[in-house]
């Protein structure tokens, strides 16, 4: 039987599953208030975030579990608001789930898979390989092989 934490993990990656493949980057409502002011919420953002604090908070899951082995990230960019050209001199930034600064990867082109490292170069993210990210997916490594040592 499966937790509940369980289930939010697996509702959460079906979603974001069903979503990427009909190509759907975001959900978005715009909510207005009697005041006349609006607010928008990035209605999936909202959910990923709640569900892994609520499950980081338990302990039981790491939000990395989410991905199977053998599933790509692909690295996608989207245009840089306003705000965001301002403020890091880029016309397109990466919208989607990113490695963390330093994890070591694998990465694809769709024909030859690698090893790279991801890193923060400070005003940008990137491979250590220096390889534009246009077309690549990613995926973490797969954890160490664990040796059982036989009693005998």
């Amino acid at each position: 039987m499966m937790t509940n934490e369980e289930r939010l993990l697996h509702a959460l990656y079906s979603i974001k599953k069903v979503l990427n493949d009909f190509g759907l980057e975001a959900i978005k409502n715009e909510v207005q208030f009697k005041n006349g002011n609006t607010e928008t919420i990035d209605c999936i953002s909202v959910l990923q975030e709640f569900v892994v604090n609520y499950v980081n908070s338990s302990q039981l899951y790491k939000f990395e579990e989410l991905h199977k082995v053998n599933e790509w990230i692909l690295f996608k960019k989207r245009e840089a608001t306003k705000e965001e050209k301002e403020m890091y001199q880029w016309d397109y930034v990466l919208d989607c789930e990113i490695p963390n600064d330093g994890q070591e990867i694998l990465v694809s082109d769709g024909e030859v898979v690698w090893s790279d490292v991801f890193i923060n170069f400070g005003d940008c993210y990137g491979l250590e390989s220096n390889t534009e990210l246009t077309g690549l997916a990613w995926m973490p490594l797969p954890e160490p092989y664990k040796r059982k040592i036989s009693k005998q």
